[in-house]
């Protein structure tokens, strides 16, 4: 191990970053020194010529892909990058390279089955989606860290680090284990042209809520809700509501439209009421989820009579094709209407079975 330490501080002494960096320790810089310092001591009988190679574009291509460090203002001026202040000690190189219970090796049988510029392409833009400032995986952390004694203010990576593979067992940190292996192997059942969509979607933004006004973005915002990442809330036209696949990851319609038509509202919630849809299987590992259709009706506007309009003519829509008479939660008036006789109620009936049935 220290001669791996000091052949990655011989690496650093070659790196320039930003001012941040440059003064306090960067994981990612130690972590590309690291790797570079353990592929140059490769014997050649470890590593073919070929192989060494490409691993070491894949390195310098992530290093270039980083940039300098960035403050909120963006990066300083070009010329302003300096030489790191600190060293790689064998602390940070026993935790880059032998720390245990990492993401990515819990996921490993799954990203083996990726060539290796695709795989990085994969982790890199997953971790990068942990970071942004509208997902939660870094609050969550820091909020069980301190939970666990870790001092969060400020943070020292390092202490963060350590803390992770604790993180991982924890109900917050499964939740993400989950989140992302699902994401992987959704990401391995694409073919080569979905992927390269699919890692150049909403996830690279980070973006909570898109919507599918624009044309050419539509089917690739489809696939990407379609995934157990972002976006988690798809703002639709009616373009959308009929014969799109929305199920995967998705268990709530808000209808912030009404329309007068109760089967146009069956189409919408039909988006996400598919055979294998979310809410099935989350009933099938012990819970009691269900699926959720909102109407956010203002009181006493054209909404309200719409919506309890839609919802009697669905009623009628049920009746007719055999379901119990209810009309009362959805009446326009303040009375509530008398039940409707048991005769009439069979002689408007629609009878489905088979003739020879039914003169049976």
């Amino acid at each position: 191990m220290s001669l791996v330490v000091h052949e990655a501080n011989r690496i650093l002494l070659t790196i320039k970053a930003g001012k941040t960096a440059a003064d306090r320790i960067d994981y990612q810089i130690a972590k590309y020194c690291l790797e570079k310092a353990v592929l140059q001591l490769r014997s050649a009988s470890e590593t073919d010529l070929e192989e060494r190679d490409s691993i070491e574009r894949q390195l310098k291509a992530a290093q270039l892909r980083r940039g300098p460090d960035q403050d909120e203002d963006g990066p300083g001026p070009e010329g302003e990058e300096e030489h790191p202040r600190w060293s790689i000690s064998d602390r940070v190189a026993e935790m880059v390279l032998l720390g245990s219970g990492s993401l990515w090796r819990g996921n490993l049988d799954l990203l083996e089955c990726l060539d290796l510029h695709l795989r990085i392409a994969l982790v890199e833009q997953i971790a990068r989606y942990l970071t942004y400032k509208q997902v939660a995986f870094l609050p969550e952390l820091l909020e069980e860290a301190a939970g666990a004694g870790i001092p969060v203010d400020p943070v020292e990576s390092a202490a963060l680090l350590e803390y992770l593979p604790l993180f991982w067992k924890t109900s917050r940190g499964s939740y993400w284990t989950t989140l992302v292996r699902t994401f992987v192997a959704y990401f391995l059942e694409r073919d080569p042209f979905q992927q390269a969509e699919l890692l150049d979607g909403p996830i690279r933004t980070g973006d909570f809520v898109r919507h599918t006004r624009d044309g050419e973005s539509r089917e690739r915002l489809r696939k990407a809700f379609n995934t157990p990442l972002y976006p988690m809330i798809l703002v639709a036209n009616e373009v959308m509501q009929e014969g799109l696949d929305l199920h995967k990851h998705c268990r709530r319609v808000v209808h912030h439209d009404m329309a007068w038509n109760p089967a146009q509202i069956e189409q919408r919630i039909s988006r996400i009421d598919r055979l294998g849809f979310l809410t099935s299987r989350l009933r099938k590992s012990g819970g009691d989820a269900s699926l959720d259709a909102v109407y956010p009706v203002i009181n006493r506007t054209i909404d309200e009579r719409m919506y309890r309009t839609v919802k009697a003519r669905e009623k009628w829509l049920e009746f007719l094709l055999g379901a119990t008479p209810d009309f009362g939660e959805y009446a326009l008036g303040e009375e509530e209407p008398p039940p409707l006789p048991d005769r009439l109620c069979r002689e408007l009936t629609i009878n489905l079975a088979p003739a020879a049935i039914a003169k049976s």
